[in-house]
């Protein structure tokens, strides 16, 4: 096999290694899975005919987050629950921040495929996933990667996106000038409007506790699904943690890769609600968040436009820093705003 096959990954040895502690065969050949924008994907392929997913985590000094722990945690707790909706986490190596998954056949659903007994699938997977929140093996599950439990925490968030870009406008080569006017005279003027509004909703009474607080698979959708002969099944689990099932939801319906009808919004609400919310609460909080994500989104969809975040898309895949994808993120940033 060739050397070069194992660009993507540590090295070869540690997959050898992976496998065994799966109880696989030896390593015939790995290919490039195209698709993912964070981490690189691979299709193996054992002596013995057997195929599995791995998957090599993204770490910089730019983005520090440890993807791998949170992905095992919560491979682990739907495990833990019984869960058929999930790849099985076959093996880990967590110095290497590598993973073997079950590879699952399927296929992607495109916009147009999206049914409301679909959208009802993906809630019911969120509400038993959260059936596991108060097992013993939940309590040391980490917050989610951006987690945020008041209004100024989403503020927050979402501003310092913005800001990344606003900086980005100065000194990064990277952008160019389309996407500069755009951000100076659309983006910014729209957040200001809605940071306000959101800073005036905040009160301590609005906090979440615990109890309110949600486990969430984070970037939740169907960009991150394939309808198999079981059923959907979810994947890319890197930020999940501790949340507002409001931001879970609001990232829901504006993740642009597979666009969920608004239609079925009250359908998910409603089967996305657990027991210990109140609905109208639930309703409300979303009511005044989801304008901020349309802009949260906006600014994530530019991030190919800067330098330090092409490392990360071209570290996954080259092809996602082309500049015909450039445009294409450009033109969905767009969109965003103008759901607004």
């Amino acid at each position: 096999m060739s050397t070069s096959q194992f660009q993507y990954v540590a090295d070869e040895q540690s997959v050898q290694r992976l496998l065994q502690k799966a109880g696989f065969s030896p390593l015939l050949s790995l290919e490039p899975v195209k698709g993912g924008g964070n981490n690189r994907v691979l299709l193996v392929q054992t002596t013995n005919g057997e195929t599995a997913l791995l998957k090599s985590y993204f770490q910089s000094e730019h983005d520090t987050r440890n993807r791998f722990l949170h992905e095992q945690a919560f491979y682990q707790l739907a495990e833990a629950l019984g869960l058929k909706n999930t790849p099985q986490m076959w093996a880990a190596d967590e110095k290497e921040r590598l993973a073997l998954f079950e590879f699952v056949e399927g296929q992607k659903l495109s916009e147009k495929e999206i049914s409301p007994s679909q959208v009802a699938a993906c809630a019911t997977f969120f509400s038993r996933l959260n059936e596991g929140r108060t097992l013993p093996l939940a309590v040391p599950i980490p917050i989610a990667s951006e987690a945020c439990f008041s209004f100024a925490d989403h503020a927050t968030l979402i501003q310092r996106r913005v800001e990344r870009l606003t900086n980005a406008l100065v000194h990064d080569p990277a952008m160019d000038r389309e996407v500069v006017s755009w951000i100076k005279v659309e983006l910014i003027p729209a957040w200001t409007k809605i940071r306000r509004s959101i800073l005036e909703n905040e009160n301590p009474e609005k906090h979440l506790v615990e109890s309110q607080r949600c486990f969430s698979p984070s970037d939740f959708g169907f960009h991150n699904a394939i309808q198999s002969p079981r059923g959907l099944v979810f994947f890319d689990f890197e930020y999940a943690g501790w949340d507002d099932p409001a931001k879970m939801a609001c990232d829901f319906f504006c993740q642009p890769e597979v666009p969920v009808p608004f239609a079925t919004h009250s359908l998910f609400l409603e089967n996305t609600c657990l027991p210990e919310w109140d609905l109208e609460f639930y309703r409300q909080r979303i009511g005044v968040l989801l304008p901020a994500y349309r802009i949260k989104w906006a600014c994530i969809i530019l991030n190919v436009f800067l330098t330090s975040e092409a490392k990360r898309r071209q570290f996954a895949d080259e092809q996602l820093t082309t500049e015909l994808a450039r445009q294409k993120q450009l033109a969905k940033a767009r969109q965003q705003l103008a759901r607004l």
